[in-house]
């Protein structure tokens, strides 16, 4: 079992990888809403520019992995199902504390999550709070949006069949590697923004400092395309 990190563009990587490599990719892709990364990351795309970057790294992630599972966001959902592609099913992610605004008054208190591929999902609802991510809150990290950890290791531990290699080609701060880690199978993870790629490696490191899993190997012997 091996977890890596590469700084760089996950078009660019993608593109390099070899086809049906990855049993499985889950992802939380930037939603386009303007929000500043850092490092001068800033996903502030015009819709065309944006439907056009979603079809291409879509199209490298069916093509390297043999399942797909992200978060669309709410107000890119309708892009996915309408003008890029029908998912194979849509998961429920339910978080009673979510605060963000409804189209129909009040707030939405589940998000939608798509599944593409030869992957077979055991339920179609998660329930789990954004609150239980408190390794993020210790660590008080600039990213603005962390998915928790436990929300990746539910739908990994739900995912059939189980995979053993993963990658996350919009890693953040590292949730999908910390999930991995502890479900003990090999993941690579993609980030552009070097501040993020050193958070991850941090957090990382905070898990086999207190041997809650295996160790945490940064070089290339399970990903030999690299």
């Amino acid at each position: 079992m091996k977890i890596k990190t590469i700084c760089g563009n996950s078009l660019e990587v993608m593109l390099k990888v070899p086809d049906k490599y990855f049993d499985l990719i889950i992802t939380d892709p930037p939603y386009n809403l303007g929000k500043d990364y850092g490092s001068k990351v800033n996903d502030a795309m015009s819709s065309d520019e944006y439907l056009e970057w979603s079809k291409q790294w879509f199209e490298q992630a069916k093509r390297i992995a043999k399942g797909i599972i992200f978060t669309p966001g709410w107000n890119q959902l309708k892009m996915w199902l309408t003008e890029i592609e029908y998912p194979k099913g849509i998961v429920v992610w339910y978080n009673k504390t979510q605060m963000m605004h409804s189209s129909l008054g009040g707030f939405n208190h589940w998000e939608p999550i798509l599944v593409y591929g030869k992957i077979n999902f055991g339920r179609n609802v998660i329930v789990v709070p954004v609150g239980s991510q408190k390794l993020f809150k210790t660590f008080r990290t600039k990213h603005p949006n962390p998915k928790p950890v436990k929300l990746i290791t539910e739908i990994l531990g739900t995912a059939n069949p189980k995979p053993k290699r993963v990658l996350d080609p919009f890693m953040g701060i590292g949730t999908t590697l910390m999930s991995c880690k502890m479900l003990r199978i090999s993941c690579l993870g993609i980030e552009l923004n070097p501040e993020y790629v050193n958070e991850a490696e941090k957090y990382l490191k905070y898990y086999v400092e207190r041997n809650i899993t295996s160790d945490f190997v940064d070089n290339s012997e399970e990903f030999e395309w690299i």
